[in-house]
């Protein structure tokens, strides 16, 4: 969901997850309220992060970091 500062037009974003997929909590929305960055988890161990896009929207979910391995991307800034 997004919204305004004071909560009014709340809207829901319908991203469809990739196969395999289940959301952790980490979630952000790029500075110019274009696209929102995310983390998955693979939902068959729940240990195997990748990092994602997708436009505001729901739009365009695009895979941009993710080795299929566990990883530690707490280092990470996206923006």
């Amino acid at each position: 969901w997004v919204a305004n500062l004071d909560g009014s037009n709340q809207t829901l974003i319908p991203i469809t997850l990739p196969a395999n997929r289940k959301w952790p909590s980490n979630l952000a929305i790029t500075p110019d309220g274009s696209k929102i960055v995310f983390t998955l988890e693979d939902s068959s161990d729940g240990r195997i992060t990748y990092i994602y896009t997708a436009n505001i929207d729901g739009s365009n979910v695009t895979q941009i970091i993710g080795t299929g391995t566990r990883t530690d991307y707490s280092h990470v800034t996206v923006f």
